[in-house]
């Protein structure tokens, strides 16, 4: 059954080692449509450039961009927006 439409779907860790074995398990083939975050940062500021997806899992995105469609490329660590 195929749905309608573009869908994301975001998982929340509680550890750095949990997000890893997710990301491990998500499909590199589906661009941002599978993403991964931790949940400091999620409470922290769920806008924050601090979520990635198996294809480029060095690559934090703001949720905005993933949403969009637009990368944009910051490698690192996650930042708040300020």
């Amino acid at each position: 059954m195929k749905l309608p439409g573009v869908f994301h779907v975001i998982f929340v860790a509680p550890n750095p080692n949990r997000a890893e074995e997710i990301l491990d398990e998500l499909p590199r083939n589906r661009g941002t449509q599978f993403v991964v975050t931790l949940y400091e940062y999620l409470k922290l500021d769920p806008l924050m450039r601090a979520y990635v997806s198996a294809n480029q899992p060095t690559d934090f995105q703001e949720l905005s961009a993933i949403l969009s469609g637009v990368r944009t490329g910051n490698l690192g660590r996650p930042r708040p927006n300020r």
